[in-house]
């Protein structure tokens, strides 16, 4: 079993030999290398497809140890910089955009719970976000920002569903509309890195997110529900009973139409039996939630 300790322990040996990247790929490569090394039984994959689940979707890192799977996701985003490091000059980008870059790594975490909490082979999951813009860890002092559900700064709580906030523009949330639900509960620490200069931009940290299936969760996300409609779009859409539309098969909205629009029909104790149910139903095109089921 690869643990927190074992992924902290290769990152700061890792800093001790490469204190700053040229790009996420550089920063990809030397941890895969890193995670090999320290982990010579266990094969490491770049860029993974998990075909049988998502053809789509692809990992960063994946670790395999036998027959389990442990997941990580990197985050690479830099302040302006040009230095000179060990010999080599590190010219680096403003990424900036911090708020879609926060959206993006809290996605990362909401997909690797996907495959943590829906397959058995997948044992845990890291999410890391390696930076030397400030900005990211420390707390904004502003009481009400768009993107205030998705700060990620030193201390922070993550959890439940989030969304944008209301003076977020079109142009902001393109391609990125839908809210993050996420299963766990994450209280977020950033560490030292590495120092690379006094500037502003000398300073890299690092976060990182351990995501795991607890026995809390596993019973509370074992049940499952399906939502039938008759009038949008003819559909029916399983769930897990702990998703935040589910809610248990009650929804997450005040329902003052009764079931005139369509119908929660539950709880199943298994996908395949919620599954199978939904076959029955006459013309309904049969989906999974985007939120909560790969």
């Amino acid at each position: 079993m690869i643990s927190k300790q074992n992924i902290i322990n290769t990152i700061n040996s890792l800093s001790n030999k490469r204190k700053i990247f040229f790009s996420e790929a550089d920063f990809q490569f030397a941890l895969s290398w890193e995670l090999q090394r320290h982990m010579p039984k266990s094969d490491v994959r770049l860029e993974y497809s998990p075909a049988h689940i998502d053809p789509s979707m692809r990992i960063d890192i994946l670790l395999k140890e036998e027959d389990e799977f442990y997941p990580i996701e990197l985050k690479y985003v830099t302040a302006a910089c040009d230095t000179i490091v060990d010999g080599e000059r590190y010219l680096l980008k403003n990424h900036g955009a911090q708020d879609i870059r926060r959206y993006d790594f809290l996605k990362d975490i909401m997909r690797i719970e996907k495959l943590i909490y829906n397959h058995n082979e997948y044992k845990k999951g890291y999410a890391i976000f390696l930076t030397n813009d400030c900005s990211y860890w420390t707390k904004s002092s502003a009481k009400e920002t768009c993107d205030r559900n998705f700060r990620i700064n030193q201390d922070e709580i993550k959890s439940g569903e989030l969304k944008w906030g209301e003076a977020a523009g079109i142009g902001t949330k393109k391609g990125r509309e839908e809210s993050l639900l996420l299963q766990g509960n994450y209280k977020l620490n950033w560490q030292d890195y590495s120092s690379i200069s006094d500037e502003k931009w000398g300073k890299f940290k690092i976060l990182i997110v351990e995501v795991e299936n607890s026995k809390d969760i596993t019973s509370v996300t074992n049940k499952y529900w399906v939502y039938e409609n008759w009038v949008a779009e003819k559909k029916a859409v399983i769930h897990k009973d702990s998703c935040v539309f589910c809610n248990h098969g009650k929804g997450n909205n005040k329902n003052i139409h009764g079931n005139r629009n369509g119908k929660w029909h539950g709880e199943f104790s298994s996908f395949v039996e919620a599954e199978k149910f939904a076959n029955t139903l006459k013309d309904r095109e049969i989906r999974t939630c985007k939120k909560c089921i790969i």
